[in-house]
């Protein structure tokens, strides 16, 4: 199996979502790896903890429930960044 060749945070699938959606992490190298997720004033409203990630393609389930309507910014951190902007459509 090929590496990727970069850090990279993929846009979530569905998108747009509710309340649950799946973003794809593309990892050069093994690291350690926050994943959070910030409301459009740039306030963090989720965190959901650091991971080791091995070097590859994951995806990441992200769960949503409890935040209303609207868009987001997720940010993958470790000893890179990477974001994407999602959109969650409370029913």
């Amino acid at each position: 199996e090929e590496l990727p060749a970069s850090f990279e945070l993929i846009s979530a699938y569905p998108n747009p979502f509710n309340p649950t959606t799946t973003v794809t992490l593309r990892v050069n190298q093994a690291d350690e790896i926050a994943i959070e997720l910030f409301d459009v004033i740039g306030r963090r409203v989720k965190v959901f903890g650091a991971t080791y990630f091995p070097a590859g393609e994951h995806g990441v389930r992200v769960d949503a429930a409890g935040l209303p309507s609207g868009a987001y910014w997720i940010r993958a951190t470790g000893t890179r960044h990477s974001a994407g902007r999602m959109v969650l459509l409370q029913k």
